[in-house]
């Protein structure tokens, strides 16, 4: 093999590496349809499973929170400390928890992220998970943008969110897209003002 066809294979090879390999898969139960319209007063719990350091779940929750208020009507909770179960006497507001389950891989020779969400929605009555959102993707570490954003969670949380925030928010945004929304009446609305403004 030539060392002008090795260069051009490396070439390729390269730019296929940083090439977005974003994929979204959401799935619906079979009583979606008869139990979303009594989740609309939702928490938002940073699951277990993920890998995320506390300054990076604490951000990733803040960020999926703040874009689920702004962008879609959901009545959004301050979630009750020390709890990721719903608990109907205790807080019989509280109709859905929002699970994010995330895992994140650095790849520091490339300068890269890789982030694989979960974020599914359970209803409190039951305790089924109605709807359940996948997303993978890559993201560069440098050139993100957001800097306004960035630099206000690296104020909040430390500097070892920096390079997280962009990544976070767009796979919250991404992801949020496929959240269907439900409708409230203009009671529920004013609720969602107030809740949301404490």
């Amino acid at each position: 093999m030539s060392i002008l066809k090795f260069k051009k294979i490396l070439q390729i090879l390269s730019f296929l590496l940083f090439v977005s390999c974003s994929s979204t898969q959401i799935t619906e139960s079979t009583q979606f349809k008869e139990l979303f319209p009594n989740t609309k007063r939702v928490v938002i719990a940073l699951a277990e499973k993920s890998n995320l350091t506390q300054s990076e779940g604490a951000s990733l929750v803040e960020i999926f929170q703040e874009q689920l208020k702004h962008h879609k009507e959901y009545i959004v909770y301050p979630l009750p400390k020390a709890s990721l179960k719903c608990d109907i006497k205790k807080f019989p507001k509280i109709e859905g928890i929002f699970f994010l389950q995330a895992s994140q891989k650095l790849d520091t020779e490339n300068s890269r992220l890789y982030l694989d969400f979960e974020v599914s929605l359970m209803n409190c009555k039951t305790g089924l998970v109605i709807w359940r959102g996948l997303r993978k993707d890559w993201f560069p570490l440098k050139n993100q943008g957001n800097e306004s954003l960035k630099k206000t969670y690296v104020q909040k949380y430390g500097p070892s969110v920096e390079n997280r925030v962009s990544p976070y928010f767009w796979m919250s945004q991404a992801i949020l897209e496929d959240i269907p929304n439900p409708n409230l009446s203009p009671e529920e609305e004013d609720e969602k003002i107030e809740v949301e403004s404490n």
